[in-house]
Protein backbone atom coordinates (compact mmCIF):
# COMPACT_ATOMS: atom_id res chain seq x y z
CA UNK A 1 0.00 0.00 0.00
CA UNK A 2 0.93 3.42 -0.73
CA UNK A 3 -0.45 6.17 0.96
CA UNK A 4 0.43 9.83 0.07
CA UNK A 5 0.07 13.26 1.68
CA UNK A 6 -2.14 16.18 -0.03
CA UNK A 7 -4.20 18.88 0.94
CA UNK A 8 -4.21 22.72 0.50
CA UNK A 9 -0.73 24.53 1.11
CA UNK A 10 0.49 25.09 4.43
CA UNK A 11 -2.24 22.55 6.07
CA UNK A 12 1.19 21.03 8.49
CA UNK A 13 1.40 17.89 6.39
CA UNK A 14 5.15 18.25 6.79
CA UNK A 15 4.89 18.88 10.28
CA UNK A 16 2.31 15.33 10.16
CA UNK A 17 4.72 13.55 8.58
CA UNK A 18 7.86 14.81 11.02
CA UNK A 19 5.57 13.47 13.83
CA UNK A 20 4.81 10.47 12.67
CA UNK A 21 8.92 9.58 11.90
CA UNK A 22 9.81 10.30 15.95
CA UNK A 23 7.08 8.42 16.85
CA UNK A 24 8.19 5.26 15.30
CA UNK A 25 11.89 6.48 15.60
CA UNK A 26 12.75 5.94 12.09
CA UNK A 27 14.22 8.16 9.37
CA UNK A 28 12.59 8.35 5.83
CA UNK A 29 14.07 7.71 2.97
CA UNK A 30 14.72 11.40 1.25
CA UNK A 31 15.60 12.97 -2.45
CA UNK A 32 14.77 16.31 -4.02
CA UNK A 33 11.36 16.00 -4.24
CA UNK A 34 9.92 13.32 -1.54
CA UNK A 35 10.46 11.54 1.41
CA UNK A 36 9.18 7.73 1.55
CA UNK A 37 8.35 6.42 5.19
CA UNK A 38 7.96 2.59 5.75
CA UNK A 39 5.11 2.76 8.34
CA UNK A 40 4.96 -1.24 10.43
CA UNK A 41 1.56 -2.20 11.76
CA UNK A 42 2.53 -3.94 14.91
CA UNK A 43 -0.79 -6.13 14.99
CA UNK A 44 -1.66 -7.65 18.30
CA UNK A 45 -3.47 -10.45 16.96
CA UNK A 46 -0.03 -11.72 15.12
CA UNK A 47 1.74 -11.35 18.42
CA UNK A 48 -0.79 -14.02 19.66
CA UNK A 49 -0.40 -16.19 16.47
CA UNK A 50 2.99 -16.19 17.43
CA UNK A 51 2.52 -17.15 21.28
CA UNK A 52 0.37 -20.08 20.56
CA UNK A 53 2.58 -21.43 17.80
CA UNK A 54 5.69 -20.82 19.15
CA UNK A 55 7.11 -19.57 15.43
CA UNK A 56 10.48 -17.74 16.07
CA UNK A 57 10.04 -15.09 13.80
CA UNK A 58 6.83 -12.28 13.20
CA UNK A 59 6.86 -10.37 9.99
CA UNK A 60 4.63 -6.92 10.23
CA UNK A 61 2.63 -5.66 7.60
CA UNK A 62 3.81 -2.44 6.30
CA UNK A 63 2.94 0.24 3.88
CA UNK A 64 4.97 3.42 2.75
CA UNK A 65 3.45 7.03 3.54
CA UNK A 66 5.22 9.58 0.73
CA UNK A 67 5.53 13.84 1.83
CA UNK A 68 6.27 15.93 -1.20
CA UNK A 69 9.05 18.37 -0.13
CA UNK A 70 8.38 21.78 -1.53
CA UNK A 71 10.81 21.10 -4.34
CA UNK A 72 7.88 19.15 -6.39
CA UNK A 73 6.31 21.16 -8.40
CA UNK A 74 2.14 21.08 -8.83
CA UNK A 75 2.42 18.72 -11.48
CA UNK A 76 4.80 16.32 -9.97
CA UNK A 77 2.47 16.51 -6.87
CA UNK A 78 -0.56 15.82 -8.85
CA UNK A 79 1.54 13.04 -10.84
CA UNK A 80 2.50 11.18 -7.69
CA UNK A 81 -1.36 11.26 -6.46
CA UNK A 82 -2.40 9.49 -9.34
CA UNK A 83 -0.34 7.13 -8.37
CA UNK A 84 -1.01 6.34 -4.87
CA UNK A 85 -3.24 3.88 -3.55
CA UNK A 86 -4.48 6.26 -0.55
CA UNK A 87 -4.11 10.18 -0.67
CA UNK A 88 -4.06 11.06 2.75
CA UNK A 89 -5.43 14.83 2.86
CA UNK A 90 -4.61 17.09 5.76
CA UNK A 91 -6.32 20.36 6.46
CA UNK A 92 -5.44 23.09 8.75
CA UNK A 93 -8.10 23.50 11.51
CA UNK A 94 -9.81 27.12 12.43
CA UNK A 95 -13.60 26.00 12.37
CA UNK A 96 -15.77 23.01 11.59
CA UNK A 97 -17.16 25.24 8.67
CA UNK A 98 -13.91 25.97 8.16
CA UNK A 99 -12.85 22.23 7.56
CA UNK A 100 -15.97 21.57 5.74
CA UNK A 101 -15.21 24.72 3.08
CA UNK A 102 -11.58 23.79 2.68
CA UNK A 103 -12.49 19.72 1.85
CA UNK A 104 -15.22 20.76 -0.61
CA UNK A 105 -12.61 22.95 -2.34
CA UNK A 106 -10.06 20.54 -2.41
CA UNK A 107 -12.10 17.74 -3.52
CA UNK A 108 -13.48 20.38 -6.69
CA UNK A 109 -9.96 20.96 -7.65
CA UNK A 110 -9.79 16.64 -7.61
CA UNK A 111 -13.02 16.71 -9.79
CA UNK A 112 -11.51 19.15 -12.26
CA UNK A 113 -7.80 17.61 -12.77
CA UNK A 114 -9.94 14.55 -13.36
CA UNK A 115 -11.69 16.18 -15.98
CA UNK A 116 -8.49 17.42 -17.47
CA UNK A 117 -6.67 14.63 -17.98
CA UNK A 118 -9.95 12.53 -19.56
CA UNK A 119 -11.90 14.85 -21.72
CA UNK A 120 -9.82 15.10 -24.27
CA UNK A 121 -9.90 11.05 -24.18
CA UNK A 122 -13.39 11.01 -24.53
CA UNK A 123 -13.72 13.90 -27.37
CA UNK A 124 -11.51 11.79 -29.05
CA UNK A 125 -13.85 8.85 -28.91
CA UNK A 126 -17.23 10.37 -29.26
CA UNK A 127 -16.09 11.81 -32.76
CA UNK A 128 -14.75 8.41 -33.84
CA UNK A 129 -17.91 6.70 -32.47
CA UNK A 130 -19.89 9.24 -34.46
CA UNK A 131 -17.36 9.19 -37.95
CA UNK A 132 -17.23 5.60 -38.46
CA UNK A 133 -17.65 3.72 -35.38
CA UNK A 134 -15.60 2.28 -32.20
CA UNK A 135 -14.04 -0.57 -34.21
CA UNK A 136 -12.06 -1.96 -30.70
CA UNK A 137 -14.03 -4.00 -28.53
CA UNK A 138 -11.68 -1.97 -25.96
CA UNK A 139 -12.46 1.07 -27.18
CA UNK A 140 -16.18 0.41 -27.16
CA UNK A 141 -15.96 -0.62 -23.42
CA UNK A 142 -14.04 2.23 -22.30
CA UNK A 143 -16.76 5.27 -24.03
CA UNK A 144 -19.63 3.01 -22.28
CA UNK A 145 -18.05 3.41 -19.08
CA UNK A 146 -16.01 7.06 -19.70
CA UNK A 147 -19.60 8.93 -20.71
CA UNK A 148 -21.34 8.88 -17.55
CA UNK A 149 -17.64 9.71 -15.95
CA UNK A 150 -17.37 12.57 -17.60
CA UNK A 151 -21.18 13.57 -17.33
CA UNK A 152 -20.51 12.93 -13.32
CA UNK A 153 -17.53 15.11 -13.22
CA UNK A 154 -19.20 17.69 -15.45
CA UNK A 155 -21.83 18.47 -12.63
CA UNK A 156 -19.06 18.96 -9.78
CA UNK A 157 -19.56 15.79 -8.58
CA UNK A 158 -16.52 13.34 -7.61
CA UNK A 159 -16.53 9.61 -9.70
CA UNK A 160 -16.72 8.17 -5.99
CA UNK A 161 -20.54 8.66 -6.24
CA UNK A 162 -20.88 6.70 -9.55
CA UNK A 163 -20.06 3.38 -7.42
CA UNK A 164 -17.85 1.68 -10.09
CA UNK A 165 -18.06 -1.87 -10.43
CA UNK A 166 -14.15 -3.51 -9.83
CA UNK A 167 -14.39 -3.97 -13.62
CA UNK A 168 -15.42 -0.93 -15.17
CA UNK A 169 -12.85 0.93 -12.27
CA UNK A 170 -10.28 -1.42 -14.56
CA UNK A 171 -11.05 -0.46 -17.55
CA UNK A 172 -10.70 3.40 -16.51
CA UNK A 173 -7.32 2.98 -14.21
CA UNK A 174 -4.80 4.29 -16.82
CA UNK A 175 -6.67 7.80 -15.96
CA UNK A 176 -5.13 7.71 -12.65
CA UNK A 177 -8.24 9.45 -11.41
CA UNK A 178 -7.80 10.93 -8.10
CA UNK A 179 -11.60 11.06 -6.83
CA UNK A 180 -11.59 7.09 -7.14
CA UNK A 181 -8.66 6.97 -4.86
CA UNK A 182 -9.09 5.74 -1.28
CA UNK A 183 -9.37 8.64 0.87
CA UNK A 184 -8.28 9.58 4.57
CA UNK A 185 -9.45 12.55 6.34
CA UNK A 186 -7.16 14.20 8.58
CA UNK A 187 -7.78 17.51 10.63
CA UNK A 188 -4.77 19.54 12.24
CA UNK A 189 -5.40 20.67 14.98
CA UNK A 190 -3.76 23.96 17.22
CA UNK A 191 -2.54 23.29 20.18
CA UNK A 192 -5.44 24.39 22.24
CA UNK A 193 -7.77 22.44 20.49
CA UNK A 194 -5.30 19.03 21.30
CA UNK A 195 -8.21 17.53 23.75
CA UNK A 196 -10.41 16.90 20.94
CA UNK A 197 -7.52 14.53 19.13
CA UNK A 198 -9.00 10.99 17.65
CA UNK A 199 -11.21 10.18 15.18
CA UNK A 200 -14.43 11.60 15.00
CA UNK A 201 -17.00 9.53 13.06
CA UNK A 202 -19.71 12.30 12.56
CA UNK A 203 -16.76 13.69 10.28
CA UNK A 204 -15.38 11.05 9.11
CA UNK A 205 -11.98 12.24 9.97
CA UNK A 206 -8.71 11.81 11.97
CA UNK A 207 -8.26 15.17 14.26
CA UNK A 208 -4.29 15.59 15.25
CA UNK A 209 -2.25 18.52 16.62
CA UNK A 210 0.48 17.56 14.75
CA UNK A 211 2.93 20.08 16.61
CA UNK A 212 2.07 18.92 19.56
CA UNK A 213 2.48 15.42 19.17
CA UNK A 214 5.49 15.74 17.20
CA UNK A 215 6.96 17.40 20.78
CA UNK A 216 5.54 14.34 22.19
CA UNK A 217 7.30 11.68 20.90
CA UNK A 218 10.72 13.94 21.25
CA UNK A 219 9.57 13.31 25.08
CA UNK A 220 11.69 10.57 27.17
CA UNK A 221 8.46 8.11 27.38
CA UNK A 222 8.33 8.40 30.70
CA UNK A 223 7.65 12.07 30.66
CA UNK A 224 4.76 11.68 27.97
CA UNK A 225 2.23 11.07 30.19
CA UNK A 226 2.00 14.57 32.15
CA UNK A 227 2.46 16.53 29.13
CA UNK A 228 -0.45 14.97 27.55
CA UNK A 229 -2.52 15.42 30.26
CA UNK A 230 -1.45 19.14 30.59
CA UNK A 231 -3.06 19.49 27.11
CA UNK A 232 -6.02 17.51 27.87
CA UNK A 233 -4.75 13.92 25.87
CA UNK A 234 -5.20 10.95 27.45
CA UNK A 235 -1.66 9.44 25.42
CA UNK A 236 -0.22 10.40 21.99
CA UNK A 237 -2.81 9.73 19.37
CA UNK A 238 0.37 8.90 16.62
CA UNK A 239 0.76 5.43 16.48
CA UNK A 240 -3.43 5.75 16.11
CA UNK A 241 -3.26 7.27 13.15
CA UNK A 242 -1.09 5.12 11.72
CA UNK A 243 -3.80 2.34 11.78
CA UNK A 244 -6.54 4.60 10.76
CA UNK A 245 -4.87 5.69 8.04
CA UNK A 246 -4.22 1.53 6.79
CA UNK A 247 -7.65 0.71 7.85
CA UNK A 248 -9.66 3.81 6.44
CA UNK A 249 -7.62 3.49 3.54
CA UNK A 250 -9.36 0.81 2.13
CA UNK A 251 -6.91 -2.11 3.17
CA UNK A 252 -7.36 -5.37 5.37
CA UNK A 253 -4.76 -7.68 7.18
CA UNK A 254 -4.44 -11.40 6.55
CA UNK A 255 -2.23 -13.80 8.13
CA UNK A 256 0.28 -16.94 7.28
CA UNK A 257 1.66 -19.33 9.64
CA UNK A 258 4.90 -20.92 8.21
CA UNK A 259 7.20 -22.92 9.02
CA UNK A 260 9.58 -20.80 10.71
CA UNK A 261 7.42 -17.17 10.91
CA UNK A 262 4.23 -15.97 11.23
CA UNK A 263 3.51 -12.85 8.90
CA UNK A 264 0.74 -10.42 8.11
CA UNK A 265 -0.11 -9.24 4.42
CA UNK A 266 -1.75 -5.94 3.55
CA UNK A 267 -4.66 -6.52 1.14
CA UNK A 268 -6.88 -3.91 -0.21
CA UNK A 269 -10.42 -4.50 1.16
CA UNK A 270 -12.91 -6.72 -0.87
CA UNK A 271 -10.28 -8.75 -2.84
CA UNK A 272 -10.30 -12.68 -3.79
CA UNK A 273 -8.54 -15.15 -2.30
CA UNK A 274 -6.52 -15.52 -5.57
CA UNK A 275 -5.79 -12.32 -5.08
CA UNK A 276 -4.30 -12.50 -1.75
CA UNK A 277 -2.33 -16.03 -2.65
CA UNK A 278 -0.50 -13.71 -5.10
CA UNK A 279 0.59 -11.09 -2.59
CA UNK A 280 2.98 -13.90 -1.14
CA UNK A 281 3.59 -15.14 -4.32
CA UNK A 282 2.87 -15.00 -8.15
CA UNK A 283 3.13 -19.17 -8.35
CA UNK A 284 0.79 -19.55 -5.75
CA UNK A 285 -1.78 -17.22 -7.74
CA UNK A 286 -1.15 -18.89 -11.06
CA UNK A 287 -1.46 -22.21 -9.63
CA UNK A 288 -4.40 -21.83 -7.52
CA UNK A 289 -6.34 -24.50 -6.59
CA UNK A 290 -8.30 -24.16 -2.78
CA UNK A 291 -7.64 -21.20 0.26
CA UNK A 292 -8.07 -23.04 3.95
CA UNK A 293 -9.74 -19.76 5.65
CA UNK A 294 -9.80 -19.77 9.74
CA UNK A 295 -11.04 -16.63 11.62
CA UNK A 296 -8.66 -15.31 13.79
CA UNK A 297 -10.36 -16.34 16.64
CA UNK A 298 -11.42 -19.77 15.98
CA UNK A 299 -7.86 -20.09 15.27
CA UNK A 300 -6.79 -19.35 18.49
CA UNK A 301 -9.85 -20.57 20.56
CA UNK A 302 -9.16 -24.29 18.66
CA UNK A 303 -5.69 -23.98 19.69
CA UNK A 304 -4.32 -24.04 15.82
CA UNK A 305 -4.64 -25.20 12.32
CA UNK A 306 -5.44 -28.98 13.80
CA UNK A 307 -7.58 -27.67 16.11
CA UNK A 308 -9.65 -25.84 13.87
CA UNK A 309 -9.97 -28.15 11.32
CA UNK A 310 -11.22 -31.18 14.20
CA UNK A 311 -14.04 -28.62 15.28
CA UNK A 312 -15.23 -27.91 11.93
CA UNK A 313 -13.55 -24.14 11.71
CA UNK A 314 -11.56 -24.61 8.62
CA UNK A 315 -13.05 -23.66 5.20
CA UNK A 316 -11.89 -24.35 2.12
CA UNK A 317 -12.61 -21.78 -0.01
CA UNK A 318 -11.85 -20.95 -4.10
CA UNK A 319 -10.40 -17.97 -6.19
CA UNK A 320 -13.40 -15.82 -5.93
CA UNK A 321 -13.83 -15.67 -2.08
CA UNK A 322 -13.68 -12.70 -0.46
CA UNK A 323 -10.97 -12.36 1.55
CA UNK A 324 -11.77 -10.83 5.87
CA UNK A 325 -9.78 -9.08 7.81
CA UNK A 326 -8.03 -11.69 10.60
CA UNK A 327 -8.66 -14.23 7.89
CA UNK A 328 -5.49 -17.01 8.51
CA UNK A 329 -4.73 -18.63 5.31
CA UNK A 330 -3.31 -20.72 3.73
CA UNK A 331 -2.94 -22.01 -0.20
CA UNK A 332 -3.16 -24.74 -1.84
CA UNK A 333 -1.81 -24.65 -5.47
CA UNK A 334 -0.22 -26.76 -8.04
CA UNK A 335 3.61 -25.77 -9.01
Amino acid sequence: MKAVLAGPKSSGKSTLFNMLCTAVGAKPYQDKKERILTLTLEDERLRRLQALTKRPKIVFATYTLTDLTSAASEAESVALWRQADVLVCVFKFDSYDGFKAQKDEFISKLIQLDLEVSLPRYEKLKAASVKGGLHQQTDRDEFEILEPAIECLKRGSPLWQLNLSSESRKVLSHFGFLTLKNFVWVVNLPEENASESGYKESLDSFFVAASLELQLCELAECDRGEFAKAYGLEKPVALNLIRHIFFKGGYILFFTVGDEEVRGWALERGSSAVKAAGKIHTDMERGFIKAEVIKFDDYINCGGRDGAQYSGKMRLEGADYIVNDGDVLQFRFSK
